[in-house]
């Protein structure tokens, strides 16, 4: 009887653990995740100008002035464009290593944009910058060399690249906003400002990791594959709808009723 009564409640508290786990869970991806991203809005959209900017910029630069790739470390792509050789289609010969190796990529560029904010903001808009550049001064280059590989890089990018780049400035945006707590802590002690900051980042980044996984699927299956642009473009659309939705709107809270 002792044995049976042991294990019963022993069968209880590890229901009522499970079910907490389900329900804290839910509740992330319900309310805190969404909830985090709006309140930290300001600091993603910085992070977006800055990589927009740099990236612009390093495009019409590398398009126009075959010199400056060389400045930004991007010159051996003209290679591979005037060979018209499509690098990122080698993905095709083994998708499952391929996605996995840019899931971890992809996260290890967004937990460094994240945790580098910590140096003042500096760190994270340091690699704002380098991924901006080098990502616009390799399509600066291709579309200079020949407008139709340039435009097929495109296509490979577009599929995940909204998931993916969106992710980058989110996570940014959640570094400067710890990075901006030491800077600015307001009304609060920096410890203070620091650990509410760090608490709202760590909500965003986790986010960010489960979004990011979704992105490398994508980039290793769907990006290199032989499916038509249109397919490709609609996904790039299609993700970027829901996962702005999805984080714009859910979990938003219901007014309260004047009695």
């Amino acid at each position: 009887n002792y044995l049976n009564s042991l294990v019963i409640r022993a069968h209880g508290k590890i229901y009522r653990a499970e079910n907490q786990g389900f329900d804290l869970i839910w509740q992330f991806f319900a309310k805190d995740f969404p909830q985090a991203f709006r309140r930290t809005w300001k600091f993603t959209f910085l992070a977006f100008a800055v990589f927009t900017f740099f990236s612009v910029a390093a495009f019409l630069l590398c398009y126009y002035d075959p010199n400056f790739a060389d400045s930004i470390g991007v010159s051996q792509v003209r290679y591979l464009a005037q060979a018209d050789e499509k690098w990122w289609l080698r993905l095709n010969e083994a998708n499952q290593i391929g996605s996995s190796e840019i899931l971890t990529n992809n996260i290890r560029v967004a937990f460094m944009a994240f945790a580098l904010g910590a140096f003042f903001c500096i760190g994270t808009i340091i690699i704002l910058i380098f991924n901006g550049l080098h990502i616009g001064g390799v399509l600066g280059v291709c579309y200079q060399v020949n407008p139709a590989f340039g435009f097929d890089l495109v296509t490979f990018m577009v599929g995940h690249g909204v998931i993916e780049l969106s992710c980058i400035f989110i996570a940014g945006g959640a570094g400067m906003m710890i990075g901006y707590s030491i800077i600015n802590p307001g009304d609060l002690t920096r410890g203070q400002a620091l650990k509410k900051s760090g608490m709202e980042a760590a909500r965003i980044v986790i986010g960010c990791a489960i979004l990011l996984f979704i992105a490398g699927i994508i980039e290793g299956f769907i990006s290199p594959s032989d499916l038509p642009a249109s397919v490709k473009f609609g996904v790039g659309i299609l993700t970027g709808i829901l996962m702005y939705s999805y984080l714009c709107l859910v979990g938003k809270e219901k007014p309260k009723e004047i009695t």
